[in-house]
């Protein structure tokens, strides 16, 4: 037979151990409607994004989807492309043809192609930024918007 202090030991251990595993922390993201992109655009990084976009508009059509940007578009951070321009424009597209309101966050910073993925959240919506560059010296960055929080 248990004494008491036995038994209330082991019903306090059981109290706090988890009873099914946690969950990762991309499928975290995804439950709060946020897609986070923290890579160069490749294949795969496009794929993923376009199948998550189209995920959470299936879910919620109504509802509003985040993206979170720290990317530098379709080169790595010395400068040298590792993905095709292409990337980021299959990404605009599948963001042009859903129903939900699109807002879009920096992280860090867009360079590239996710500058332009940046541009195209909707209007009006606070991006918070630390860099964005375009590859053409030319070009200006005047889309961008500032939260005041």
């Amino acid at each position: 037979m248990a004494t008491p202090a036995q038994v209330e030991r082991s019903v306090s251990y059981n109290e706090h151990r988890p009873r099914t595993p946690p969950p990762d922390l991309p499928s975290l993201l995804l439950h709060g409607r946020i897609v986070y992109i923290g890579m160069p655009l490749v294949a795969a990084v496009t794929e993923l994004v376009v199948a998550e976009l189209m995920y959470l508009q299936w879910m919620d059509p109504k509802a509003p989807i985040y993206i979170y940007i720290n990317s530098t578009g379709t080169t790595r951070d010395d400068g040298e492309s590792v993905g095709m321009e292409t990337e980021g424009f299959a990404i605009y597209d599948s963001m042009m043809q859903l129903k939900n309101e699109i807002h879009t966050v920096a992280v860090g910073a867009a360079i590239g192609q996710a500058c332009l993925l940046l541009a195209a959240g909707i209007k009006g919506s606070p991006v918070h930024v630390a860099t964005c560059k375009s590859h053409d010296p030319t070009a200006s960055c005047s889309f961008i918007r500032i939260d005041a929080c």
